[in-house]
């Protein structure tokens, strides 16, 4: 009896299925059009989608300036002991207490008349949302430490309706909307207290960074510290064909060659610190002079007067999100892309990632190509449209996981797409990767997966995964709700506002080889009952496909794991069977028809395991 998990053994299974037929069929074999790209397989790893918390759609009252919509969680924080904050695109802050549950009402409401979500319209109907609204919320590292400079403070970001005061990042031109970054400063008698909080009476509020915008789409849109204390920004490129959009067509011919130019702030990861320290000699950022710039950011040392001190990397398009492994520093962040591909980039300081001469590893632009010399290639890239078929539409970038409930999955870094129609792409349903950052090469599809997906009866996929957030012990959760077209009139049937918390699935596999039943054992001759009778499982799954799990795959005869129960399962499952030689298929399927597989088809099927086989033995 083996212990080896099945994936493991396919190389073996391949060669002892195709070697003989090499030299009979090599030549007759076509290979695959040069350029062609295979999809990112399923791993080995199955991960459960628990719902944790709901609720975040709707009208939300108490603790409220006014009765509106929630909308939808749009990112979250831990605070270190157990409890998260959950911000929602309308700008309530809520309370995810250490069990699990939300508070009632909201625990800050950060709301102003100068930031309600702006929509798109025709016609009278609502048709779409942009990034106008709240979109991030961080705490300091040192939130709970009355001996840090960040006790009790934690940030958000919001895009305003521009305000009559200057900003930090103003061109003078007209804009159409101002991303604000600012600090809520927690009274010391409330940072454990949990208790609500009101402004001027227990938290104080400090701007830090406001830059004007020429349109509402890739502006500001998110934020990380580093276990240093540095605050990483995100900046798009500014976009071009935004609603509503005063600058048009004149900002759209710039924004490719803004994100190659370090002198501004369009389509960069900034660095700042908004806390100023006693004595501190770091340069004061911004017209405001409320936060202080790091030493040793690109932007600083790199010798041009003219580039930005506050960036840190440039290039990108739309980073709609960005986090950093707190073990490490390491930091990671999902490029939005313009229509074709997606990308997660691995950002180092002075790195420039691509956009616009690039849109991952495919030219954008070659008139800028010439310019970019040197950009870094994604870490991992997905495709819009891959031979016919929708892989991504848009990127949700996450985080490294560190956590224990689910062994497997250390030291990988998860993310996600969100799924949704988009433009008339191809429509894609959400999808959740995962990859080895330390030891994935430039551009790698083949050291990612997609993870099995497990969800509790009654519990359907939802419509759209909004962000990624990891709690204090380094376990990690979706933010997810409807479709951005829905998020006005959610109706039945559509996803709640919620949070989901990804947990290890509830039948593992017992890692036993051709043990179809899972009841540890390979058995039977058919004759049995399927919960005794591996036999017996495996015709009773003969031809099955597209169940949810690895587990449901498996004890339906799809020992394998490529999707489907055929042939070569039937094989893997004879060869480790004790009595095999006096098992016939064909009678067991009593008499119907058994294909008969050509050499060829053997050897096609044979190297496209052993391929697999090569990129799930890294998992």
């Amino acid at each position: 009896m083996s212990l080896l998990h099945p994936i493991s053994v396919r190389s073996q299974v391949v060669k002892a299925a195709c070697i003989p037929l090499l030299l009979g069929c090599c030549l007759a074999f076509a290979s695959p059009a040069l350029g062609q790209v295979a999809p990112v397989p399923y791993g080995s790893l199955t991960v459960r989608l628990q719902p944790q918390a709901t609720g975040l759609n709707g009208v939300l009252t108490g603790n409220t300036v006014n009765a509106r919509n929630q909308m939808i969680p749009i990112d979250m924080t831990p605070l270190g002991d157990g409890r998260q904050l959950v911000l929602t695109l309308s700008g309530h802050v809520r309370l995810l207490k250490a069990d699990g549950t939300l508070a009632a009402g909201a625990y800050l409401d950060t709301y102003n008349s100068n930031s309600p979500p702006i929509i798109g319209t025709t016609g009278g109907e609502v048709t779409d949302f942009r990034q106008i609204g709240n979109t991030s919320i961080a705490a300091h590292p040192g939130f709970l430490n009355p001996l840090s400079p960040g006790y009790g403070r934690f940030y958000t970001i919001t895009s305003e309706l521009p305000d009559v005061f200057p900003g930090d990042f103003d061109d003078g031109t007209d804009s159409v909307v101002d991303s604000v970054l600012t600090e809520w400063a927690v009274a010391p008698s409330a940072v454990a207290a949990g208790t609500t909080l009101l402004p001027g009476v227990n938290v104080t509020k400090r701007e830090i960074l406001r830059a004007a915008r020429p349109g509402i789409i890739h502006t500001l849109a998110d934020m990380a510290f580093g276990p240093d204390g540095t605050l990483y920004v995100t900046s798009g490129d500014g976009g071009g064909n935004a609603f509503p959009n005063t600058e048009g067509s004149a900002f759209e011919q710039d924004r490719w060659t803004n994100a190659q130019d370090p002198s501004n702030i369009f389509g960069s990861i900034l660095r700042i610190d908004p806390i100023s320290l006693p004595g501190d000699t770091r340069p004061i950022g911004g017209q405001n002079g409320q936060y202080r710039i790091p030493a040793n950011n690109f932007g600083v040392t790199d010798g041009d007067p003219t580039s930005l001190p506050e960036t840190f990397a440039y290039g990108f398009r739309s980073p709609y999100r960005i986090n950093v492994d707190q073990t490490n520093g390491a930091v990671y962040v999902g490029d939005v892309g313009e229509g074709q591909r997606e990308e997660i980039d691995r950002v180092a300081n002075g790195g420039n990632y691509g956009w616009g001469a690039y849109e991952g590893t495919r030219v954008e632009r070659p008139d800028l190509v010439a310019g970019a010399a040197g950009a870094v290639p994604p870490m991992f890239e997905l495709y819009h449209n891959l031979n016919g078929q929708s892989e991504s539409t848009n990127i949700v970038g996450g985080l490294v996981y560190h956590g224990s409930a689910i062994p497997g999955l250390q030291g990988k870094y998860v993310f996600a797409d969100v799924g949704e129609n988009n433009g008339g792409q191809p429509t894609n349903v959400v999808d959740i990767y995962y990859g080895d950052p330390a030891t994935s090469t430039a551009s790698s599809r083949d050291q990612m997966f997609r993870f099995n997906l497990e969800l509790p009866a009654g519990v359907s996929l939802p419509d759209r995964i909004w962000s990624i957030a990891e709690d204090a012990q380094g376990e990690l959760y979706l933010l997810v709700g409807p479709d951005r077209l829905d998020l006005f009139n959610r109706t039945a049937g559509e996803t709640d506002g919620g949070i989901w918390k990804l947990v290890a699935p509830s039948n593992p596999l017992n890692q036993i080889v051709g043990d179809v039943n899972q009841d540890g054992v390979v058995n039977g001759n058919g004759a049995g009952l399927p919960a005794n009778d591996d036999v017996a499982a495996f015709i009773a799954g003969w031809k099955s496909t597209g169940w949810a799990s690895n587990y449901d795959r498996y004890t339906h005869g799809d020992v394998n794991l490529d999707g489907k129960t055929n042939l070569l399962d039937w094989y893997i499952l004879t060869t480790h069977h004790q009595n095999a030689g006096s098992l016939d298929l064909a009678a067991l399927l009593n008499g119907a028809p058994v294909p008969e597989p050509s050499s060829c088809w053997l050897l096609a099927s044979g190297l496209l395991l052993l391929r697999r086989a090569s990129q799930i033995a890294l998992v």
